[in-house]
């Protein structure tokens, strides 16, 4: 059964959908879900919603605020930090939902929102265990272990997409295909200049696109 579902978030009403399982005996988990910062519940999202829903697991996917059938302004724009606070916000939601357990509830995020969903996780131990240390006396939590994390998954997202991007110009028509030998040259000497002889990013980068387009000019003269 699936049916929209709408929740307060930082003063306006983020909507989405709620999957949820055939009956069982016991109420089941949920898995709160958003997509990418821009896209929205039937990008899909809702695919991954429905296999969860199949393995007997609720799934709450909505569209982040700003965006998609979500309130707020301006439009499109995005905003991380608000962003983060919808997943806050959504579990505090699904805790109040009688289809399922309070107690079993996952997080799941695609491409930038695995930074927001080990944020929150990493800020929900920080707050228990601040608490348990101001009990015993002690001052409270360490900040620096949250934002350990989050360096720890902006590193994933970035190796990530430079993965993806070398091996789309490295071979553009797949691995059976050519291997591209002068972007292979042109990003090496990017990364020599980037680390070796520490320029600066942008200069980097227009000479890289500058050597790129000589290139093309030159496979197309011939």
């Amino acid at each position: 059964m699936i049916r929209p579902v709408e929740f307060p978030s930082q003063g306006a009403l983020l909507r989405g959908l709620l999957f949820l399982p055939e009956a069982q005996a016991k109420r089941p988990p949920v898995v709160i879900m958003a997509h990418g910062t821009s896209a929205t519940v039937t990008m899909v999202a809702d695919k991954y919603a429905e296999a969860f829903c199949r393995a007997g697991v609720a799934a709450l996917l909505y569209d982040h605020r700003n965006f998609g059938r979500s309130e707020g302004e301006p439009r499109q724009e995005i905003n991380p930090w608000i962003q983060c606070r919808g997943y806050h916000d959504a579990i505090s939601f699904a805790e109040t939902l009688a289809d399922i357990d309070p107690e079993r509830i996952g997080l799941w995020g695609d491409s930038y929102t695995e930074l927001f969903f080990l944020d929150e996780v990493t800020a929900r131990q920080l707050d228990e265990r601040a608490s348990r240390e101001r009990g015993a006396g002690a001052a409270g939590g360490r900040p620096e272990a949250r934002w350990a994390w989050v360096a720890i998954v902006v590193a994933h997202v970035i190796v990530n997409l430079a993965v993806f991007f070398a091996y789309h110009v490295l071979w553009p028509q797949g691995l059976g295909g050519r291997f591209e030998g002068p972007s292979a040259v042109i990003g090496l000497a990017a990364a020599l200049a980037l680390f070796r002889f520490k320029l600066g990013v942008i200069p980097v980068v227009l000479g890289s696109g500058i050597a790129g387009l000589g290139v093309q000019l030159a496979h197309a003269a011939l």
